[in-house]
């Protein structure tokens, strides 16, 4: 009787363990609901773009299909305002009525279409593209559990502007630069300040930089070298005065006074460091820390601009991670440029940049400026660029001047922080641009 107990309530105890396993498992295998809805991610797909050209062979109209990596373009997701937008612009040409969207919700959320003219709403496959004919676009999100939505607007931005075009707006007669001599320009705090040398004289004329049209005189105090260029730093402007001395203006260019003993020729300003010519060498004068060094030379003995030389200094920075100085000039018959690093903790010798290509800026040019990745010099009419900080020059069909320009006139450039070049010539100020450097300030 007692074997027959036992042996009952064995069995009694397996049964209930085995039910009671049997509900943990159907508890395990319940699917968690979420009240939660949120955009989290959000990416294009492969584009297509869409060019127009004309046909080397016929002349006519010719429309080329490329396509675009739609990821590299990255959007920005604002929580608060539900609005998602790409900071960088897609470019002209992109098809925006067949978008593939990638979207991504928060623990698993739906995702619905709305209409762009019913209340409609469709279902969204990450595999169906999306017209954005209509921009911009609003995808309802649901909820897992389907207790609460949210509609977010997406907007896509594409450029209307084709960025390889050059643009020039009409000139302005500007009648204090007739007559001119020498002119050398910068820019600081918004305006730009241009150094007028005529008949002997030397005056300063300022103009903001988003109008050219008006410019007011500044009259200094001290009698400024016509030939030395005019530099910027913070709220100071630098040049050399008629005695050849170092001087410096804390008041927009009124009143001047000299850097301690310096002397010599201003060529200009990068990385902190006003250049300049002394006595045939090139020297630095730090800014910030107030001292000043002759600088040192890789390969080359001495410094080979003149006294005399037309000189530009430029930033010739190629990316974050790589920036230098390039120094072009005039040496008699021929254009001589010098480059150094500054990104480096070290201090860097300037090194003179053979040009083996044959490839050389013509020694008829006037200024050279950093304009985007490239220098940018002009020679009468025309431009030349420049991809390895002096060393090689060349022509690009989209790089072009006012078709107005007049090519026996000595033109004056400038390029400002807005990604506006300025030319100036005896009585006429042009502007423009080219769209994507424009595009990136």
């Amino acid at each position: 009787m007692q074997k027959i107990l036992h042996t009952l309530l064995l069995l009694a105890f397996i049964s209930s363990s085995i039910s009671l396993t049997s509900c943990l498992k159907d508890d395990d295998e319940d699917i968690i609901r979420y009240s939660d809805c949120a955009i989290t991610s959000f990416s294009l797909g492969t584009l297509n773009k869409y060019t127009k050209t004309i046909s080397s062979k016929t002349g006519n109209d010719t429309i080329v299909k490329t396509t675009i990596t739609g990821s590299a373009y990255k959007f920005t997701i604002d929580q608060k305002k539900h609005e998602i937008y790409n900071v960088d612009s897609l470019p002209l040409g992109t098809d925006s009525l067949h978008v593939i969207c990638s979207i991504g919700t928060k623990n698993g959320g739906y995702v619905n279409l709305r209409s762009a003219v019913s209340d409609s709403i469709f279902n969204y496959d990450s595999k169906d593209s999306i017209s954005f004919k209509w921009n911009p676009r609003k995808f309802l999100i649901t909820s897992n559990d389907g207790k609460n939505t949210a509609t977010y607007t997406v907007k896509l931005n594409i450029h209307k502007e084709d960025a390889a075009k050059m643009t020039w707006n009409a000139p302005y007669t500007v009648s204090e630069f007739t007559g001119a001599e020498h002119l050398q320009t910068t820019e600081m705090n918004g305006s730009l300040f241009v150094k007028v040398a005529k008949g002997g004289d030397v005056k300063l004329y300022t103009s903001a930089i988003g109008n050219g049209k008006t410019w007011n005189a500044i009259t200094p105090d001290t009698k400024l070298s016509p030939t030395a260029n005019i530099a910027a730093y913070g709220n100071i402007l630098y040049t050399t005065d008629e005695a050849g001395n170092i001087c410096k203006s804390v008041d927009d260019g009124a009143h001047w006074e000299t850097v301690g003993s310096l002397t010599g020729k201003v060529l200009g300003v990068s990385n902190k460091n006003l250049y300049y010519l002394s006595e045939g060498n090139i020297n630095a004068y730090n800014t910030v820390a107030g001292t000043a060094a002759a600088e040192q030379y890789f390969g080359i003995s001495t410094s080979p601009f003149l006294a005399d030389s037309h000189i530009s200094l430029c930033e010739a920075t190629k990316s974050k991670k790589v920036t230098g100085t390039s120094i072009i000039g005039t040496t008699g018959n021929n254009t001589a440029v010098l480059y150094k690093a500054e990104n480096t903790a070290e201090q860097q010798k300037w090194m003179a940049l053979s040009n083996e290509s044959g490839q050389d800026l013509p020694n008829s040019y006037s200024e050279v400026v950093p304009y985007g990745e490239f220098l940018l010099a002009i020679a009468g009419s025309k431009f030349y660029t420049s991809l390895d900080y002096g060393r090689s020059w060349q022509q690009r069909y989209y790089v072009h001047t006012p078709t107005s320009l007049n090519a026996n006139e000595e033109a004056h450039l400038f390029a400002d922080s807005r990604g506006i070049l300025w030319i100036i010539t005896n009585d006429q100020v042009y502007t423009g641009k080219l769209n994507g450097i424009a595009w990136e300030r």
